[in-house]
């Protein structure tokens, strides 16, 4: 008994104040999922289709060339009645051919605007990616400290199953010698097949939650998971600075506001619709008909479009449009305070979880000793069977809050950090 206490109190040292050199690490989890995860392969292609936007966007201010060809044929040719005699001005068959360059001089803003909201969009895929980034790890996170909680909790079940099947032997002994009734023997046996029907769902316990890292892990669910164990870190500082840290750093915000703002370079995009635009033109026009002579010409032209009055269409759009930009600002604004009690319960229950690490680590010595005094008191005639057994119940349940309390703690660093947006 005092071997398994001394395994016990020994691997929950190194949980504390030490990661153990073998096993995969959780950085070397995290860089396993990142590069496996399909939701960070399509939040990477998200990106890219933003880009290509917004290089859309840009090159519409780049000339475009354009090539128009048709062959026409008219139910007569074309003439005019000159000196009394009829001139034929094109073929009743013919080709006409047109190559045109085309480039925007002044478009109202409806081109800068458009750039603009391409890049702003294109930057709340970026944050979006960084969020992203930031569950998957988080995910992970857990999932590595489930697979090590639940080893905890196998070797306790393990240590606890021991130590029932030497106190039946004990009982055994004892009523062999008929120093304690029939019944104690009968409750021995009762409480070891609990720690053993335990022992078993904590094992399908690990056993799932091995499965659920190597998916995360891009790996067989069967594979073997041998993980290193983690070390607590610093207690985080100053809630309010933490507060105003996420409220700079969170992705969540940032994609909301630059979602506000490609919505309003949109709606300005449109508005644009009601300026002048100006424009030029120059190509080459060509007929392959024998009644035009020159059949080529160069064109150049300078254009002006301009739509003052359009019923209040553009508008109604462009209003439609900052509305919801609006929409999106006061979602923002309420994701804020969400943000703020994220962060204020994460802080709170990192604080907590400390705590219970220290009251949980006094309770294993009691519960220890507890047992050993029971144990002591039973084989002496001096206390009865059910005290030892609820001594080691009481030992088997200190060992769980200690463990707990540990991976606890563990978790709420993560979850802090994810609610400040720097894990």
């Amino acid at each position: 008994m005092k071997k398994i206490c001394s395994v016990i109190s020994a691997v929950s040292v190194a949980v504390i104040w030490s990661g153990a050199a073998r096993g995969e690490t959780l950085e070397q989890a995290w860089t396993t999922a990142l590069a496996v995860d399909q939701r960070i392969a399509a939040s990477s292609d998200q990106i890219q289709a933003a880009e290509c936007t917004t290089s859309a966007a840009v090159r519409s201010r780049v000339p475009s060339i354009k090539n128009t060809t048709g062959y026409t044929s008219l139910t007569d040719s074309p003439s005019f009645a000159f000196g009394g005699m009829g001139v034929t001005i094109l073929d009743q068959d013919f080709v006409a051919s047109a190559t045109m360059a085309q480039v925007p001089i002044y478009t109202g803003g409806a081109i800068s605007s458009a750039v603009n909201a391409a890049s702003a969009q294109a930057n709340a895929t970026r944050h979006n990616h960084r969020k992203t980034i930031l569950d998957v790890k988080l995910e992970v996170a857990i999932a590595y400290t489930t697979v090590l909680r639940a080893q905890k909790a196998v070797e306790t079940a393990q240590a606890n199953e021991e130590s029932l099947r030497a106190h039946e032997k004990v009982i055994r002994t004892l009523l062999e010698r008929g120093q304690v009734p029939q019944n104690d023997l009968l409750a021995a046996e009762v409480a070891l097949a609990d720690a053993v029907q335990k022992g078993l769902q904590a094992q399908n316990a690990l056993a799932i939650s091995r499965a659920n890292y190597n998916r995360l892990a891009g790996r067989m669910l069967h594979e073997p998971v041998d993980l290193a164990e983690l070390s607590l870190s610093p207690m985080a500082g100053q809630l309010e600075p933490l507060i105003q840290r996420a409220l700079a750093t969170r992705p969540e915000l940032n994609v909301l506001a630059c979602q506000a703002e490609a919505l309003r370079h949109q709606a300005e995009s449109t508005s644009a619709a009601t300026r002048p635009h100006v424009g030029a033109q120059g190509g080459y026009v060509f007929f392959e008909s024998p009644a035009v002579d020159p059949n080529s010409y160069g064109a150049v032209m300078l254009n002006l479009e301009w739509k003052p009055f359009d019923g209040g269409v553009t508008r109604s759009k462009s209003n439609s449009i900052l509305h919801n930009a609006n929409s999106v600002s006061r979602m923002r604004q309420n994701l804020q305070s969400v943000v703020r009690f994220e962060v204020q319960n994460a802080w709170l229950t990192e604080q907590e979880t400390r705590k219970r690490i220290d009251v949980t680590s006094k309770a294993i010595s009691q519960a220890e000793e507890n047992l050993r005094a029971a144990k002591i008191r039973f084989q002496n005639g001096a206390a009865i069977n059910t005290e030892v057994l609820d001594a080691e119940t009481l030992r088997t349940k200190s060992y769980d809050n200690y463990y707990n309390a540990i991976y606890d703690a563990v978790l709420a660093t993560f979850k802090l950090q994810r609610a400040v947006g720097t894990l």
